[in-house]
Parts: structure tokens; sequence; C-alpha cells
């Protein structure tokens, strides 16, 4: 399997074929700048453990989402300080404590109020530039903290502008188990495989685009109308499972098995997914924070385990794909810059769940810079460059599937305060089509994200 040699961080204005247009860069000099202007304040977020410790969002967040070195060890220590989950709870009989609801709810909202979109939509057989105001995005409710010391619960439930609503992550956990504090913990409950490595996918200040940082779902090739993929899985979003975790200076392990089934309902077949990983942490100085990690999965999809395949004529019933996963994952912090890269290499035997196996992998690759500044922090500037290739481009081309793509994407964010963000998001589709009739998509956007 080739690997990808641009595990780089580039300049924004690199390689980007002038596809400047002149009414997105009109847009956004002349609509963020009025949103600097907003006065700034240093009170605190009003986030649950905010709220119950007492605490500043930045002392567990650089931009939020994303966490800073302190963040990531509340988070492994099950939303507690030195295993403090009794505190500031109401001891109600000898076996049970509650806590307030303001230490346990939280609200997030994200919206889009202007988004420009070159080729953005179609208009007689033509693409033209798409403007639209007022995108609604999603509003996520989630129930985090303690039940009582060393068993924690996280719940999210997102309802989005596509008239769908889910639960994203819910999640029992037990911590400190046994043996020295960190060393054993246990997740329970819908999660996300690479939860503890450097650059997991989740609680990142950019999230990816169409799977380019982390590579391809398994059995991407497939027809969902044909042989309709049971277990489909990207290695970074929330899946049924149960996981063991544990950290002991600058280690972090883990491993956990999977169903594969992502709604978290029944099972529809026998097959299952594991995974594993390590990381290590620079723990104190200049650089703590810093850490590199490496994530193996593998699992089986399937499909038409459970019935008659509509395929004419008729293939056999189940079909299988073995899929594996490896990534090799870095992050450089220091002050206020965040600098995460990766590698993700992956194969599938059967990539199209087809009766005769069609194999195919793949490399993917991203980099990304962050820096948050200002007097009071308020700003953070970020730059990304993410990019996957297929191995075998004739197999991907007669699936319809474009063998290389590539991304480069650029944001400012403003703090008004700690809990309220406003930024100016700019993603750039930098893929050279094989079909000549595909035009590129370059997306401009104002974000403006709360949690409360």
């Amino acid at each position: 399997m080739k690997m990808i040699s641009k595990l780089s961080v580039v300049p924004l204005f690199w390689s980007c074929k002038g596809r400047y247009p002149t009414s997105a860069l009109l847009f956004a000099l002349l609509v963020f700048p009025v949103i600097m202007f907003i006065p700034s304040g240093d009170a605190l977020a009003l986030s649950q453990w905010a709220k119950k410790y007492g605490m500043s969002c930045n002392t567990c967040h650089t931009a939020f989402p994303r966490l800073t070195y302190m963040g990531e060890k509340f988070m492994r220590d099950g939303y507690q300080f030195n295993q403090d989950g009794n505190s500031k709870k109401q001891k109600v009989g000898d076996r049970l404590v509650l806590d307030e609801l303001k230490h346990l709810f939280g609200i997030r909202l994200n919206l889009r109020p202007v988004e420009y979109t070159t080729n953005g939509i179609d208009e007689d057989g033509d693409r033209e530039d798409h403007l639209t105001f007022g995108k609604t995005n999603w509003v996520q409710f989630f129930v985090g903290g303690t039940i009582y010391k060393n068993t924690s619960i996280f719940i999210e439930y997102e309802v989005n502008d596509e008239d769908e609503s889910h639960f994203s992550w819910y999640k029992l956990i037990f911590t400190n188990l046994f043996g020295p504090q960190g060393a054993a913990n246990l997740v329970l409950g819908q999660q996300a495989p690479m939860e503890w490595m450097p650059a997991s996918g989740r609680l990142r200040v950019m999230p990816d685009r169409e799977g380019l940082a982390w590579g391809p779902r398994s059995s991407a090739g497939a027809d969902p109308t044909v042989n309709d993929p049971e277990d489909e899985v990207g290695i970074t979003g929330a899946r049924p499972g149960i996981s063991f975790y544990g950290y002991q200076g600058p280690l972090v392990y883990f491993a956990g098995v999977s169903p594969g089934d992502e709604a978290g309902g029944n099972d529809l077949n026998n097959e299952i997914n594991t995974w594993l990983g390590a990381r290590f942490d620079l723990t104190g100085g200049t650089f703590a924070g810093s850490a590199v990690g490496v994530f193996a999965m593998q699992g089986t999809d399937a499909a038409n385990t459970a019935g008659t395949p509509v395929t004419v004529p008729p293939a056999p019933f189940q079909t299988t794909n073995d899929w594996d996963r490896l990534s090799l994952q870095g992050v450089l912090r220091m002050g206020g810059l965040d600098l995460t890269a990766g590698l993700t290499s992956g194969e599938d035997d059967n990539w199209t769940l087809e009766a005769v196996d069609v194999s195919q992998e793949f490399d993917s690759t991203f980099a990304q810079l962050g820096y948050l500044f200002g007097s009071n922090k308020q700003y953070y500037a970020t730059l990304r460059h993410q990019s996957l290739e297929y191995d075998d481009s004739a197999v991907a081309a007669a699936y319809g599937v474009q063998d290389e793509q590539e991304q480069l994407a650029a944001s400012l964010y403003y703090f008004p305060m700690e809990n309220l963000k406003i930024g100016l998001n700019v993603l750039l589709d930098e893929t050279d089509y094989n079909n000549p009739l595909t035009e590129e998509e370059d997306v401009y956007h104002i974000t403006i994200r709360t949690m409360f």
C-alpha cells in the first residue's frame, strides 16, 4: 500500500486554481469584520462543569469543543477531578447521593446564518453558485457528569436541519475499578473507538468533511440499493460497544469490541468489530499534552443476512467484507499552539459487498494547525489540509468513486464570551476530478456556536 507524502500543513493560497469568487470575498470582507467589534467578556461559560467547579471554560477547552490537556485528563477520569465524583451532591441516604440538574444538563447550538457555495446548485442542468441565509444546522441536548464517585454518564441528543433527530452518544463509564488511579476503566454504550487518540475525530475545532481525514467508511463501494451494508463503520463515529481503557504516567491504553450496528439497535448478524490503541503523552514542561499514538481496528461488514437480496438474478443470501484500519497520529501543544496530524491506511477485502470480492485499499492524511491568541484568548485561527487516495484507481472509477480527493480549509473564530464563538470558515475543494463534468464546490460560511 503506497503512502501519501502530503502530511504537512500548507499555506492557505496553495494551488487554489484562482477560484476566489468576487461575491464570496466581498461577503467575507464586509460581514466578518462587523462581528469582530462585538465586545468580549471574561465571564465564566455556562456549561454544567464550569458551573459545578466554578472554573473558566478555557481550563478544559482551547476553542470549544477542542480540549486542552487538562480537559483530556478530566474526561479520562470520568468527568471528575481526583475521584471527587460525590462533591457538591446532596446526600439523601447512606447509599444515595443526587446532583443538581444544573451540574448535569447542557445545551449546544450551531448556526450557519450565511453560507456561500460555488457550483452549489443545479439550475436547468447548469451548476450555479448558491447563497443561503439562516441555516439552523443543529441543536444538541446533553447530560454528563458523575452519578456518584467513579461512575459517570454522557448522553447527547441531536436535532438537525434535515429534520433528523437521534442520540449520538450515550454511555456509562466506570472509572478506577482496581489498581492505581486511572489504571482500569470501563465504558458501556454508544462510544467512539478513537476517543483517546491524540486527534480523535471528536472534539475538533474544524469537523471532517466527507471522510477525507480518516478515510472512507467500510464497504464504501457498495450500492445500498443492491447490497446495503449492515455494519458500515467509520472509525471516528459513535457505535455501541464495550471498551476498556487506562492511563499510567505518560501511557494511555485502550481496547474495545462492537457489534458494528451504528444505530445501537438489534444486531443484524454475528459479525463483530474490535479495536485497540495506545498513546504516549508528554506530561509536563513547555510541551505538556503533546502526544503520539497508534490505533488499529478490524471487523466484518455484511449484507443480505436476513432475507433474499434484491439483485436479479439473486446473489448468495449473505455477502461479507473483512476490513482493517491503521492510524498513526500526533499532537504538538505549546502555549496557544495546537498542531495535529495523522495518517490512516485501510483495506477492504470486498469493498462492494458483491458476490465476487472486489478489494480496495486507501491512504488518507490530515494536518491541522490551530492558534489561540489575544489578550483574553478571544481569537482562534486554524488551517487544515486533508487528502484521500485509493490504491486501485481503476476499481474506484468503475464504481463511480473519485480515486484522489483533497481539501484545504481555514477559519478564524472570535469569542465574545468563552461559551460563544463566531467564525468565518473557508473550505476549498482541491480535487482534480476525473470526470470533466464534475466541478469543485468551495464553501464559505459564518458559523455561530454556543453552549450553556
